[in-house]
């Protein structure tokens, strides 16, 4: 794991797609398991120091538990399969998480993970967020209610600097 002294970071972010592990039609089609094993052989290819997952399952975060590679190299924002059911976000992070906060937006069933930092002494801020989807009248004014919540959230904790992802 890294030392809290710095000169810069890499962060990296991915929405894994989830969509076609609960269609049995797509999932032969999609080859989740192929995905999943070369995400996370690319994820160490890229060696980043922090990784922001969206649309994590527990089948991922099991494989991404349990990957040898993974253990000796990163901080896990959570191991608790029904915060990723039947998917949700996570953070992988080679600097020791201060704290994390899982908030459920009060206007959507999505969620943010909201990991905290000490990096160069100064407070780090990462949120990693899935907005709501879709092409609906209300998507929109939802996506815009759940940004209104984040920027709140971030406002009202004092911090160095502030990352949104997703």
């Amino acid at each position: 794991m890294q030392e809290s002294i710095v000169s810069n970071y890499t962060l990296v972010t991915f929405n894994v797609l989830f969509e076609v592990e609960h269609n049995a039609s797509n999932h032969d089609i999609m080859m989740t398991n192929v995905r999943y094993l070369t995400l996370l052989r690319y994820l160490e290819s890229l060696n980043a120091e922090i990784v922001a997952l969206q649309e994590v399952t527990p089948k991922l975060l099991n494989m991404i538990y349990h990957d040898t590679w993974f253990q000796e190299n990163y901080y896990i924002s959570t191991k608790d399969e029904s915060l990723v059911y039947p998917s949700g976000n996570i953070i992988l992070s080679k600097f020791p998480f201060k704290n994390n906060y899982h908030i459920k937006f009060s206007k959507s069933p999505k969620s943010m993970i909201l990991s905290e930092f000490e990096i160069n002494n100064k407070s780090i801020l990462i949120g990693n967020v899935h907005l709501k989807s879709g092409t609906l009248e209300t998507a929109g004014y939802i996506r815009y209610a759940e940004l209104v919540e984040i920027l709140l959230i971030i406002k009202s904790n004092e911090c160095d600097q502030s990352i949104i992802t997703g």
